[in-house]
């Protein structure tokens, strides 16, 4: 069994949330298609990438709005493919809402991998 095979098997609250209609969504950066399909054939899991091009007012007001509408049930923020602006304004978003938050990286396997067990953590400690 691998590493990626173990967490999979760890993610029972977060594929609960999914379940209910609650998304992961990793926010920064350009959709890596390739990479997001890889990341939910490894966890079994539908998330989405919502993307910040180039820190765009539009694209942060975007997903600010989904996060106050409820659909969103926690955020994977990529640090690393997004300005500091633009991620103050997602965090301040999910704090006052709620929504669990952690950070990602550039989306990298590791990065996802501690992202999800993390959330995983912040779920089953509610």
């Amino acid at each position: 069994m691998t590493r990626g095979d173990h967490t999979q098997q760890q993610l029972h609250g977060l594929r609960a949330m999914i379940e209910l209609g609650r998304i992961v969504v990793l926010v920064g950066g350009l959709c890596k298609r390739q990479k997001l399909d890889a990341i939910q054939e490894r966890y079994s899991m539908q998330i989405e990438w919502h993307e910040i091009d180039d820190d765009s007012p539009n694209d942060v007001e975007a997903v600010v709005r989904r996060i106050r509408s409820g659909r969103i049930g926690a955020v994977i923020l990529l640090k690393g493919l997004m300005g500091h602006k633009s991620s103050r304004n997602v965090i301040a978003a999910c704090h006052t809402c709620n929504v669990p938050l952690v950070t990602g990286g550039r989306a990298g396997t590791g990065d996802i991998e501690q992202a999800f067990l993390e959330l995983e953590r912040r779920l089953s400690a509610d």
